[in-house]
């Protein structure tokens, strides 16, 4: 089998990532197995099997943060969705209900002529209880009643006609890593603690934008320790992590907002 050929130089250098998200420029910085020199590789750490696990949920809501940066604004809706008291069902029938409650949806948008939006995330308590969230976009005066009377026909009971729905907007702020977070905490605890409702750890409409990534090799021996924004942006605050890769190798991450944009405060959940 013939070698495969790399066009990389020898000496230090780190990978540097990209994602421009909305308002939003998160970098990634990481060394990497492939490229620059022995002395980079030696600070590396063997990975255990809990720390991968918890590398790849920090990528999922890498991932669900720019989905929410590039496809939704402040004064969108963030949804809790619940059952009637003591209503049981598998995954399967959950499903079933969210995806007749998504046809509901989609109808009232389209007489408003707009199209909706959605990341969807939920899981199975070990004792039965269901966990079910959603982004969506408002886009049209009177959504939130909307949303709330299309669930109530899609689950309610002659005992229970009008399950609550818990509607709470996006902040003006944009700092929406602890609501990225959580979307992936419950799929995740649906997949360890019962059952997953999703087959992933999130589910999203195909109409989302993928927010713009570019990579690119920094022939240099290390990053700054403590990054300078580009002009025009701030580091979010709490947003820099300095940790190790999949792979074990050094890893520096930090979010930058334009400095335009209104902040206010941010989501609790």
């Amino acid at each position: 089998m013939r070698k495969r050929s790399t066009n990389y130089k020898k000496g230090p250098a780190y990978v540097k990532k990209t994602m421009i998200a909305g308002p939003t420029i998160t970098i990634d910085k990481y060394i990497s197995g492939r490229i620059g020199t022995k002395d980079q590789h030696r600070v590396r750490i063997h990975p255990t099997e809990e720390k991968v696990m918890r590398w790849q949920n920090k990528r999922a809501e890498r991932k669900v943060y720019g989905l929410l940066e590039e496809n939704f604004n402040p004064d969108d809706l963030w949804c809790t969705f619940t059952y009637p008291a003591k209503t049981r069902k598998s995954a399967e029938e959950v499903r079933k209900d969210v995806d007749r409650f998504m046809r509901r949806v989609k109808r009232i948008y389209r007489k408003h002529e707009k199209e909706v939006k959605s990341i969807k995330t939920g899981s199975i308590g070990a004792k039965g209880g269901i966990h079910l969230h959603m982004v969506l976009n408002k886009d049209f005066d009177g959504a939130e009643a909307a949303i709330e009377k299309a669930w109530q026909d899609t689950v309610g009971t002659a005992a229970c006609p009008f399950p609550r729905v818990n509607i709470r907007h996006l902040d003006r702020s944009h700092e929406w890593h602890q609501l990225a977070a959580y979307i992936v905490k419950n799929g995740v605890e649906g997949r360890e603690k019962g059952e997953p409702i999703f087959k992933h750890r999130y589910s999203t409409s195909r109409n989302l934008r993928k927010p713009k990534e570019k990579v690119e090799i920094i022939y240099a021996g290390w990053w700054s320790e403590n990054p300078k924004p580009i002009k025009g942006y701030e580091i979010i605050k709490d947003s820099q992590r300095d940790t190790f890769g999949k792979e074990g190798y050094p890893y520096q991450t930090y979010t930058m907002i334009r400095t335009n944009v209104r902040r206010n405060y941010p989501l609790r959940i």
